[in-house]
């Protein structure tokens, strides 16, 4: 790695040189990119960088060394911010184990990545929300953004810090102690990979929706994709069930299409139903019609009339009648 900065840092240099004498302000920026380039090839090369930013203690990291060697070059490779950007740097220390303690002085922070009392250490970020109020904690820290108002940290279970003086940034170390041992990872790499299944998640149902659509389309069943209100109907939901496991388009046509079968099947069959019990309706509604008439027929040959003078009779002549025929043995 120190061979490609230090390539690095010579063309930058070339361009600085170049650039003073058409513009200084282009050449001061440029300064900026080969002062971030320089720090990486001291880090890299001492095992140790100073970290500083205004209104905080600086931080020096030490035992550069007593990291594996992807820790190293993503901490390395993180310095590389400009400005105040390079302090994201104590980011890439999340879950790493050290010591973090003050020194002699007080006057800054040292974070020892060699010690021997090393423990896990948890990284935090935070940035100063509405009337001035910040979520950062205590402990080691610096802005990450040149105004100030982003800010991120380390903690951990053996720094110099009571309850008293950080309750925060105490109970910051207890749930990263606890996340560690119940995740095997600390918050934030928890964070990381919960946004990284819920990215996957949203893209996997984009990917769904735009299976289904397309298959509705192909298949002419768009309109019954959603409701009145614009959510999702239970033959939507299906669809998307389906998509979500992983059917490809044609698989989520084909079982649109078997339900489109079912469904015209079943009507037919319903069709078929309703008009056997209509026939069978009618036939009743005939054999009792039939009766009916058989019956009236009897009770006129029974009385002796004829149906215009049954007609004409009253309901109480009718009866009249019909007790006499049945007291004469002929009903």
């Amino acid at each position: 790695m120190s061979a490609t900065l230090r390539e690095q840092a010579t063309e930058l240099r070339a361009r600085v040189r170049r650039l003073e004498t058409v513009s200084q302000d282009t050449a001061h920026r440029e300064g900026f990119s080969l002062a971030a380039v320089e720090r990486q090839i001291s880090a890299d090369e001492t095992g140790q960088v100073f970290l500083s930013g205004e209104g905080a203690k600086g931080i020096l990291i030490v035992g550069l060394h007593g990291l594996t060697e992807s820790e190293r070059s993503r901490f390395v490779g993180a310095l590389g911010g400009l400005k105040a950007r390079s302090n994201s740097a104590l980011l890439a220390l999340d879950g790493v184990r050290g010591e973090i303690r003050r020194n002699a002085a007080g006057t800054c922070w040292v974070v020892d990545l060699a010690s021997p009392r090393r423990v896990p250490m948890f990284a935090w970020a935070a940035q100063t929300q509405g009337c001035g109020r910040s979520t950062k904690l205590g402990g080691p820290r610096l802005p990450t953004t040149n105004g100030g108002a982003h800010w991120c940290g380390l903690v951990s279970a053996t720094m110099p810090i009571t309850p008293e003086e950080s309750p925060k940034a105490c109970a910051y170390a207890q749930e990263g102690m606890a996340c560690l041992a119940e995740h095997g990872c600390t918050p934030m790499q928890l964070e990381a990979r919960r946004n990284a299944e819920r990215a996957e998640l949203c893209a996997r149902q984009s990917a769904a929706r735009v299976v289904v659509f397309l298959a509705s389309k192909a298949t002419g069943t768009t309109a019954r994709m959603r409701g009145h209100w614009g959510d999702l109907t239970e033959f939507g939901e299906r669809l998307m069930s389906l998509a979500m496991c992983g059917a490809s388009q044609d698989a989520v046509v084909a079982h649109i299409r078997a339900e489109q079968a079912a469904a015209e099947e079943a009507r037919i069959m319903a069709e078929l139903v309703a008009e056997e019990s209509a026939a069978r309706a009618r036939v009743a509604a005939e054999q009792a019609e039939a009766a009916r008439i058989a019956a009236i027929s009897a009770t006129l040959r029974a009385c002796g009339v004829t149906q215009s003078d049954w007609d004409l009779m009253t309901p109480k002549a009718q009866g009249l009648a019909q007790h006499r025929a049945r007291l004469a043995g002929k009903m």
